[in-house]
Order: structure tokens, then C-alpha cells, then sequence
């Protein structure tokens, strides 16, 4: 059973008298803070060893939550390559035919309060490019898990660098030999640079979308998580006009579950159009029809400049300079509302994140 599916009760809306008292107060909406920042990367290769990854890159993790077809054993997927760059600089590394990008598992090796995961090396890998759509290697995983099967978006990489939105599924993404891909999301016609999926227990499943060329955040759908729709006029976070979210937006990991019924979206954010993504804020989404913001907060909760791991400071390599992309997250059991965030930062390190979201003065809407 999916850990993100949408609740199958409606969230009750708040009493007149409720409501009337939030808004006397000043007190309609939610609020965030970052409750554990580690100033090391959790998933690297750095000066120090042992080092956590024999690749020079390890980026774009995404959570994989334990199940039956994994053994019970949950940790990260991420994607790996090697690159010549130097320590203490930046300097793009791009794929290559004999060096390609691609998507490793590694497991978790201790848990909360401070999360660890075994060196990460080539035996590692479960995914690679096998066709003239990936030959320069797979990006930017983002999994969820819904009734025994996981569902994989991810960049396809041709020779060209051109990227492609394409579906992955496995009843085990922990190794090599299950993996279906299953091509284009949207067909070649329309591309997509990120997708997120939310399951839902009635069947109605929704993707958010960062398309190509596009700043928005926009939504499709889907009965079966095979076959996708876009509906590309369908908004359902944009930039705001100033600010550490101006330039572009897109979603992080599958929104969570609160307590008080809705979810919380975790995104990415640019200041600039063009510029890197170096912002991850939050916003609160309806529990009854997910496409719909009902809070969004006003400052970053993690951004480029807290570490210098982002952007190649003494030690570090780093192959996109200032690069906060947030992919993974999972709710930390036992506490409400409280989220383990997964990031690749500077194209080359995994940092992790605990986020606490306080609902107190939310309401359901």
C-alpha cells in the first residue's frame, strides 16, 4: 500500500465560528521550519574518507520506501556518474556514450535521528541507458510505491542532450533484473523536464509536471499510472513575481500526507527563468482535490548558499554551480508531520533535510 495515496475520507471543512476566529486572529495558514540540517553531505565523494560513493557525482536521490519486493529494505535511489573535475571549483560534466549517467540504489544504513547509507559503489547500479533514447544515461528519478509496484519518472538522455520524460516500473527497484521501462510519458510531441506522481486509493492519479520550456507547475492525470494526460492549462503553482521563487518552479518529491488531511508539496525553485534551481520552499495542497494550493510560504527552507558543497568550496567538487534539487522525502514515523527530505546539491553530493510542518492554525479545506 502506497504511504502518499490520497485519504479516503474528505477532509471536514472548519466551523463558521472557526473560521471567523482565524481570520479575527491572523492565523489562517501553516507554517515550516527546517528542525535538522547536517552541515556534511549524507551521500558523497570528498576529501575525507571513507568516502560515501566511489562515484565523483551522486545526485538526484529519490526515497525508496521498504516493501515485500524489496525485502523490507528501504534507502535511496540516486543518480551516478564520474567526472574529472577538480575538487574546490566548478565545472560542468556533462554525460558522455563511455561515461553516461545512471540511477544507483543505495541501502540505508541507520535510521533517524540521523540517517546514514553504505558506500555506495558500481555494484550498485540497477539502471542504465539501453536504447537511443538514453544512450547519454538516465536523470532525475522520482519513485513512489502503489499496490505491490513502483512507478519511476526520469530523464531519458539522448545523444544529442536532448531530454525526454519517460516511465519506469518494478515490483523491486533494489536491483538490476525487474525494471520495465515503458517510454515517453507524453509522447515525443510534448515533453516534460519533472513529473511527480500522487496515487490515489479511488484511481484518480495525478502528476505534477514541469514542462519544457514552461515555469509552471501544471498537473495530469491518470486511471492506471501507465497512460498520462497533460493538461497543461491546469496551474497549479506558478512564480510569484519577486522573490526567492520568481523565475521557474517544479515539484520535488510526491506530495505528503498531514494530519489535518491536506498535503504538503516540497518544490524547487529558480529566482531567475534561466537560472538554477537553488530554492526549495513548500505549499500546502487540498486533501480533496490535490491540484489545488491552499497555503504557500513565503521564504526558501533550503537554498545554494547554507552549505558550500552547492557550489564547490574547498574539498568539494561540484558540476553545477549553486544546484539545490530537492527529488526525495518520506514522512518520519511516530512524529506528525514531520518529513525526511532528500537534495542533490552542486550536481555532485545528496544533503539531507528534517522538515517540521505545524498545522495548528491551518484550515481544511
Amino acid at each position: 500500500k502506497s504511504s502518499v495515496v490520497s485519504p479516503s475520507l474528505t477532509p471536514r471543512p472548519p466551523s463558521a465560528m472557526r473560521l471567523h476566529a482565524l481570520l479575527l486572529s491572523g492565523a489562517w495558514g501553516y507554517s515550516a521550519r527546517v528542525d535538522a540540517y547536517p552541515k556534511d553531505p549524507v551521500i558523497g565523494f570528498t576529501n575525507d574518507p571513507p568516502h560515501t560513493s566511489s562515484f565523483v557525482l551522486a545526485f538526484n536521490p529519490t526515497y525508496v520506501e521498504m516493501s515485500p519486493g524489496t525485502g523490507n529494505a528501504d534507502g535511496l535511489l540516486v543518480r551516478v556518474q564520474n567526472c574529472s573535475a577538480p575538487k574546490g571549483e566548478c565545472r560542468a560534466c556533462a554525460p558522455t556514450v563511455e561515461d553516461p549517467s545512471r540511477i544507483a540504489f543505495v541501502h540505508q544504513g541507520c535510521g533517524e535521528p540521523e540517517p546514514c547509507y553504505f558506500p555506495l559503489t558500481d555494484s550498485d547500479v540497477v539502471l542504465g541507458p539501453n536504447s537511443t533514447a538514453d544512450v547519454l544515461g538516465l536523470a532525475d528519478p522520482r519513485i513512489v510505491y502503489h499496490n505491490g509496484t513502483y512507478y519511476m519518472t526520469y530523464l531519458a538522455i539522448d545523444k544529442t542532450g536532448a531530454t525526454q520524460l519517460e516511465l519506469a516500473t518494478s515490483p523491486d527497484p533494489t536491483g538490476p533484473s525487474h525494471w520495465t521501462k515503458l517510454g515517453s510519458v507524453f509522447g515525443s510531441a510534448k515533453n516534460a523536464t519533472s513529473g511527480s506522481i500522487l496515487p490515489s486509493a479511488a484511481g484518480h492519479h495525478v502528476m505534477l509536471v514541469a514542462g519544457s520550456g514552461d515555469t509552471r507547475i501544471t498537473a495530469a492525470s491518470s486511471s492506471d499510472l501507465h497512460s498520462w494526460v497533460h493538461h497543461e492549462d491546469k496551474v497549479v503553482l506558478e512564480p510569484r513575481s519577486t522573490g526567492f521563487d520568481a523565475g521557474r518552479v517544479e515539484a520535488g518529491p510526491s506530495p505528503m500526507v498531514l494530519t489535518d488531511g491536506n498535503y504538503v508539496l516540497f518544490y524547487n525553485a529558480a529566482e531567475e527563468e534561466a537560472g538554477v534551481l537553488s530554492h526549495v520552499g513548500y505549499a500546502v495542497l487540498s486533501g480533496a482535490d490535490p491540484t489545488k494550493v491552499l497555503f504557500r510560504g513565503t521564504e526558501p527552507l533550503i537554498s545554494a548558499a547554507d552549505r558550500p558543497w552547492t557550489s564547490g568550496g574547498p574539498g568539494y567538487v561540484c558540476s553545477e554551480q549553486g544546484a539545490v534539487k530537492l527529488d526525495g522525502g518520506v514522512p518520519i514515523p511516530a512524529e506528525d508531520n514531520a518529513f525526511r527530505l532528500y537534495f542533490g546539491a552542486g550536481g555532485a553530493y545528496v544533503g539531507t533535510v528534517k522538515v517540521v510542518v505545524d498545522v495548528s492554525a491551518s484550515v481544511v479545506v
